[in-house]
């Protein structure tokens, strides 16, 4: 790990304050007049050593920029967890530490908080069975009405967890999207300055540093997050060969349905950061899901006007809400390549 002069600053500050019980209590407020920092960049530290018990963050005041930017921390740590950046036992307690933090400010709630993508990504992956199962189902010849109506079922329930998580701030790619935005414009800012002058070129390099680790983040986690059977081709054979033994062991019986499930998830996460390759690797993944998505936007097409008497109010709802995610992903694919060819404007600068 490298450290920056900022980085030195705030430990340095952090060994000034007063101990009791070998923890140190942190004012946000007083952090902010005392030194120099940036808290933006300093507040994940913060909360890192605050779920190591090493510090106390006190005087969280009622800050509706200071709420914006714990939930935008949640979201990334969700990213690097899903990039495979942060261990499992990490993962929990850090995210735990900052949702402390946002429900300590006052007027906050749970719903202030972001579900984990997990729950999502999960829900959506099922949600396409069900599209599946159902399709499949109205065009066979063993078609009864009681099984289309229990898949029907299961989908208005997926579709309500869905909305549901939605309200409370999960939606992933929204925050993602913006996330990117961000760091596009924050690294054409201080590309412009420093061609004119304003800024050391030291700086720039800095800069160009953190996008690309955020860019790379961000991309692998949005890859792994929707890397299905139906994508892995573009794992590495060690991978391939876990995942046939895991379905042998379905397959003989040695593991249930339910525990495969888990476990194929599992193997999936736990696979190594560079396991897939480079950025390219994890677009081709991002680009294949928008073609999957838009497969299902036909298969919703077709379930609505069939002929059988089902209830079709829920397809509508799935189909906006599928075309969004599909545009919404189409951004976020052409944001990463806008951010990419930056960085190569600035390297060629260089």
């Amino acid at each position: 790990m490298s450290f920056t002069a900022e980085d030195f600053l705030l430990i340095r500050y952090l060994g000034s304050l007063p101990r009791k019980n070998n923890r140190v209590k942190v004012d946000i407020a007083k952090l902010g007049e005392t030194t120099t920092i940036d808290m933006d960049r300093f507040l994940e530290k913060l909360v890192f050593f605050q779920s190591l018990g090493l510090i106390t963050i006190t005087g969280i005041p009622k800050d509706d920029t200071l709420k914006s930017k714990l939930i935008r921390l949640v979201r990334q740590i969700d990213y690097r967890f899903l990039a495979n950046r942060i261990p499992e036992v990490d993962y929990d307690a850090v995210r735990r530490a900052a949702a402390e933090l946002i429900l300590r400010i006052p007027g906050s709630s749970l719903n202030d908080v972001p579900p984990s993508p997990i729950l999502m990504g999960e829900l959506i992956r099922q949600r396409s069975h069900l599209i599946s199962s159902l399709l499949n189902l109205l065009y066979s010849k063993e078609y009864d009405t009681k099984t289309s109506d229990e898949l029907v079922k299961s989908l208005k329930e997926v579709e309500a967890t869905l909305e549901e998580i939605e309200g409370m701030g999960g939606a992933l790619g929204s925050d993602m999207y913006s996330m990117l935005q961000d760091i596009r414009e924050k690294l054409e800012e201080d590309l412009l300055r420093t061609v004119i002058g304003e800024l050391e070129r030291e700086k720039l390099e800095l800069t160009v540093s953190q996008t690309e680790e955020r860019l790379e983040e961000i991309v692998q986690a949005l890859g792994r997050y929707f890397l299905t059977e139906s994508n892995e081709a573009q794992v590495t054979s060690y991978l391939k060969v876990e995942l046939e033994l895991l379905r042998a062991r379905l397959h003989l019986g040695e593991i249930t349905k339910e525990e495969y499930n888990y476990l194929y998830r599992d193997l999936l996460r736990k696979a190594k950061a560079g396991q897939l390759g480079s950025t390219d690797a994890y677009l081709k993944v991002i680009d294949a899901v928008v073609k999957q998505l838009g497969e299902q936007l036909e298969a919703l097409k077709a379930i609505k006007t069939h002929e059988f008497k089902i209830d079709k109010t829920i397809f509508e709802i799935m189909e906006s809400r599928t075309q969004k995610t599909v545009s919404l992903l189409g951004d976020i694919s052409d944001e990463i390549k806008r951010i990419t060819k930056l960085l190569e404007r600035v390297s060629s600068y260089a």
